[in-house]
């Protein structure tokens, strides 16, 4: 674990997604073009040690791995407990 003094942190995040069609229609796509995040952290620790910080987090981050790698995802639709068709 790093010891890197961190008092604060914010953090913004935009998303770019997107809709066309009709869900009614049966043409309804979606999709995201992407996302931004902005970190915005408070520490008294050195630059480098931010970076490092910043950089193991993102390496460790389980939804930006899955979003950079995508993987199966499976939907169970339960209709009052008991499988949907």
């Amino acid at each position: 674990m790093l010891k890197v003094p961190v008092e604060g942190a914010t953090a913004r995040v935009t998303a770019h997604f997107w809709s066309e069609g009709s869900a009614l229609a049966g043409t309804l796509k979606n999709g995201c073009d992407g996302f931004e995040l902005e970190l915005d952290i408070r520490s008294t620790a050195p630059a480098t040690d931010i970076a490092r910080l910043v950089r193991v987090a993102e390496e460790a981050c389980y939804v930006r791995n899955s979003l950079l790698e995508p993987v199966p995802v499976a939907l169970r639709p339960l209709l009052n407990g008991e499988p949907l068709g």
